[in-house]
């Protein structure tokens, strides 16, 4: 419905875009390649920073603890940013120019890394963390600007634009995986930022769609927003300054605290601030300082108790992991010398071209693990580290459990009276833990489920004669017909925008030439890069989303539909059942027996499951659940949680360094399982503490 302004239509208000306002389209295609960018970056991220420094597609080299834990970290950023990016939007800059501006970082921050040296690759991540703690928040939140009367056709658009979020994740991972691991990992960062400028571009053409959406809307005059601005710009030069600093001293040894240290700490560090953010808004202020006690008594008294020798030999089981995977190299770069040219070992310095390639593969393994007694001190530092953040996980615990037990207690006593804001400020903290455990599993996919899929599953396809004659074009051209019989209905609809149909047209046409690629290839004989198959999970989320929203609908109507808790333990059964399925399907498989890709597709198959019953109800609860004047500190708590998730998933993922694969995921297995078994149990006391919630 157009509306006639200064003689001219307003486009922001025509609805022809499948019923929704063109805004949407430019939205919807922002964050497609958003995300696109984002995914397609990480399939690469952990197999890069694994791969061997050496060869005609080089990475970094970083043992699997040092990978995963800098995978850790930027996962976690990504996520705790977003609560200063949404602050900006909404009281410096608008939704608007924050959601431009994050772009542009971000596609300066996969440029960054197609630089092939160390340094650029820091700094691009970085900057995609910048980037996207800005554009994230902000681009979902103008989606909601489209429909001020709100209702269904706010939900439907939502669905739509979550979609395009589906989309992206998808042909991320597919197409930046066979270009990087294929042929150049740069190659495929920089084809992460091209789509993160395609995306950009889309954003300045369609931005005329939408309307008042995103703009600044503080109340403040433009004098107040100067001043906030100036203390805002000089509080973020002190602390990117004091960041610098704390990162040049780290990396120069001035600091002595390795990144799986750093990361461990941080976690234990939020989970102790989250607590005492908690204890305020239920108990009072005067609790943070028997909490803060207990903490630190616990610390003091248990670090005493604590062996350093066990530390040590942890320490140096870590180091002769590294050395380890430095001599398996070794031997699969002599086996591929030998045959290639049939020539012994010494050739092989001369093939890789590397001086500290010649000199390690110029020792025997006896002579690489002897290595291990030049870094004495280096393992001593290493284990006063493991000392003192056990010490510290093993006190913050402590305080953990003692602030669950006060509220406990305080609902059990009789003469105590515990409001009901106060009843659901708890059933949040809950839902808080649970969404954590619940990511800090579902993660691996980018980090453990990523290495186990390099290393131990089979991803070869065919060759199929049938495929690799004239059966690829014919699945094609049988697939296409109905296709383009949908094609030709929406181009003949009169109601519909032009740019639709065309989008609509030309996505077809890609997919059905993608999709004959991959069968050529396949009937060729084709061997998938391991990145690739992490296009699984979005694909199943795009298959089985209706699915879900159909059942939950059905059981709503004859009233059985789940409590929030209840499919929050059901999420986290649905993970520890992936977890079980792959772990028994890992107990066997080696580089020379590997696994059907099979496992793979079942175990995520289950973790999508998990993922629908958890994840789309999460954000929603905070926001029944939290008091009106608390509503947006809630939305933060949800991010919080995917943040410490993914954190936890990095360092859990770098225990690979010192345990099989079949045993990492049967502990994960093991521990998600366990807390979705005390999700269900105790969901009858949270539904009664959630009260008129639904």
């Amino acid at each position: 419905m157009a509306n006639e302004q200064s003689g001219s239509v307003d486009l922001s208000q025509k609805r022809d875009f499948f019923g929704h306002p063109r805004g949407l389209s430019t939205l919807f295609f922002t964050e497609f390649w958003e995300r696109f960018s984002y995914y397609g970056m990480r399939a690469l991220l952990v197999l890069f920073m694994t791969a061997e420094a050496v060869g005609s597609n080089p990475g970094l080299g970083f043992d699997v603890g040092r990978a995963t834990a800098i995978y850790g970290l930027y996962t976690f950023f990504v996520y705790v940013l977003s609560l200063p990016g949404g602050w900006i939007a909404d009281n410096l800059w608008g939704q608007r120019k924050a959601v431009f501006v994050g772009g542009c970082i971000i596609a300066a921050g996969h440029f960054s890394m197609a630089v092939p040296t160390t340094t650029f690759f820091f700094i691009g991540l970085a900057l995609i963390v910048i980037g996207t703690g800005l554009l994230k928040p902000n681009v979902s939140s103008m989606v909601g600007d489209l429909y001020p009367e709100g209702g269904a056709s706010r939900d439907a658009g939502f669905s739509i634009f979550y979609m395009g979020i589906n989309f992206g994740a998808i042909l991320g991972p597919l197409l930046c995986g066979l270009l990087g691991e294929g042929y150049s990992w740069h190659m495929g960062f920089s084809l992460a930022g091209i789509g993160m400028v395609a995306g950009l571009i889309t954003y300045k053409i369609g931005g005329k769609f939408l309307g008042q959406a995103g703009k600044l809307k503080t109340g403040d005059n433009p004098e107040t927003i100067k001043k906030r601005s100036r203390k805002f710009y000089g509080g973020l030069s002190l602390i990117a300054a004091g960041i610098v600093l704390f990162g040049f001293l780290m990396s120069s040894g001035a600091i002595g605290l390795t990144l799986k240290g750093l990361a461990g700490i941080l976690g234990v560090s939020v989970i102790l601030i989250i607590t005492l953010f908690f204890a305020v808004l239920i108990l009072g202020k005067k609790w943070t300082i028997p909490i803060l006690a207990v903490t630190a008594a616990v610390f003091f008294v248990t670090l005493p108790t604590l062996n350093i020798g066990d530390f040590q030999a942890a320490a140096q089981q870590e180091s002769a992991s590294e050395l380890t995977q430095m001599i398996e190299k070794k031997r699969i770069a002599q086996s591929e010398a030998e045959q290639v040219i049939g020539s012994d070992i010494e050739t092989l310095g001369n093939l890789q071209g590397d001086e500290i390639g010649e000199f390690v593969n110029g020792l025997t393994d006896a002579q690489v693990l002897s290595l291990l007694n030049m870094n004495e001190a280096d393992i001593e530092s290493l284990a006063t580290e493991k000392l003192y953040i056990q010490a510290l996980q093993y006190a913050i615990a402590a305080a953990f459990i003692f602030f669950i037990l006060v509220c406990i207690i305080r609902l059990l006593i009789p003469n105590v009276t515990v409001s009901e804001e106060n009843q659901k400020l708890m059933v949040i903290f809950w839902l808080f833990i649970l969404a954590a455990l619940f990511w800090a599993g579902f993660e691996q996919a980018g980090s453990s489920l990523n290495l186990f899929t390099k290393d131990l599953v089979d991803r070869t396809f065919g060759p199929s004669g049938f495929l690799a004659n004239w059966g690829s074009i014919l699945v094609t051209v049988i697939l296409a017909i109905p296709l383009f019989y949908i094609v030709n209905r929406i181009a003949k609809r009169k109601n519909l925008w032009s740019v639709a149909k065309w989008v609509v047209g030309v996505a077809v046409v890609g997919v059905l030439a993608l999709l004959f690629w991959i069968l050529n290839n396949i009937g060729m004989g084709w061997t998938t890069p391991a990145s690739t198959l992490q296009l699984i999970n979005p694909t199943f989320i795009v298959i089985l989303a209706p699915v879900f929203g159909w059942m939950w609908t059905w059981l709503a109507a004859r009233n059985a539909n789940p409590s929030i808790p209840v499919k929050f333990g059901l999420g986290l059964l649905g993970l520890a059942a992936g977890f079980f399925v792959l772990s028994w399907g890992a107990a066997n498989a080696s580089a020379a027996n590997p696994v059907s890709v099979t496992w793979l597709i079942v175990t995520y198959f289950l973790h999508t499951c998990g993922e629908l019953a958890l994840s789309p109800v999460g954000l929603s609860s905070m926001t029944k659940l939290a008091p009106k004047n608390r509503v947006s500190q809630m939305m933060g708590i949800w991010f919080v949680a995917a943040a410490l998730g993914n954190l936890f998933a990095g360092l859990v993922a770098g225990q690979l360094e010192t345990l099989a694969p079949s045993a990492l995921f049967w502990s994960v297995a093991m521990i998600v399982g366990g807390g979705g078994v005390v999700a269900l149990l105790a969901s009858p006391f949270v539904k009664k503490l959630m009260g008129d919630v639904k």
